[in-house]
């Protein structure tokens, strides 16, 4: 009996210590599971955060590709605006090509009758006595002035060439008209150089100026009378600087 009892209890002690073994192995395989299950967790949690990115990056390329979209037809547009401004700036150049050409006849035209007016003036002045008759029924001779090569006055104010100049004294005063490719009559002080008057209503070149006698002799007024390339004659009341008759019959300038 003793021996079975010394083999049951060397038999116990060979449990406890299989059993203890089994615990402790046991006990290690579920640490090494949980230390396992955590790291897949977190590589799981790892996985999750990945695809967050993954779709954050194919929400930031759909929006590219939207923009580039947008941006492709934002070109097309610009390019369409482009042929058309394009067309357009043709088509003016054109315009101001043809209009360049008709300026440029009008001018040469407008060269040719001046030229022609010229002649005719040349033609109709005596060659040794020059002389302007005034509203006074003073005369005054300029063959002093053409033997003279000294600048006697400079009158400034007209933007363009002075095309007619009238001379006259009145008010005890020496005065001097002048019509200009400006488009105005002008009326100077030759005692101050100064410009006194300024009337404008032609639309045209003036192309001659005249103190009126006329209206000077029989109504006694001081009157500039002006013609112009606008197909017009004006007469132009000095005191009140205003323009108080027109004749526009003719056709042609």
């Amino acid at each position: 009996w003793n021996e079975k009892e010394k083999e049951i209890k060397k038999s116990e002690i060979h449990f406890q210590q299989e059993s203890l073994k089994y615990h402790a192995d046991f006990q290690f395989f579920k640490n090494d599971f949980n230390q396992k299950e955590k790291q897949i967790q977190e590589q799981f949690i790892q996985l999750q955060i990945k695809d967050n990115e993954i779709n954050t990056l194919k929400q930031d390329i759909e929006l590219k590709d939207k923009q580039i979209i947008d941006k492709n037809k934002s070109i097309e547009l610009i390019q369409a605006n482009n042929e058309m401004i394009k067309k357009d700036f043709n088509d003016k150049e054109k315009q101001l090509s043809s209009n360049y050409e008709k300026i440029i006849q009008e001018l040469k035209e407008s060269y040719q009758n001046d030229e022609k007016d010229t002649e005719q003036q040349k033609q109709s002045i005596h060659v040794n006595s020059f002389s302007s008759y005034t509203s006074s029924t003073h005369t005054v001779n300029f063959q002093t002035f053409r033997s003279s090569s000294k600048l006697i006055n400079t009158f400034n104010g007209h933007t363009s060439y002075v095309r007619s100049i009238d001379y006259s004294t009145f008010d005890d005063s020496q005065f001097i008209c002048s019509g200009s490719y400006d488009k105005t009559v002008r009326l100077w002080d030759a005692n101050t150089n100064k410009q006194i008057k300024l009337f404008n209503g032609h639309s045209g070149i003036v192309y001659c100026v005249k103190f009126s006698p006329y209206h000077y002799h029989y109504h006694r007024r001081n009157v500039i009378c002006s013609s112009s390339r606008d197909k017009t004659i004006r007469f132009w009341y000095i005191k009140d600087s205003q323009q108080f008759q027109i004749f526009d019959g003719h056709t042609d300038y």
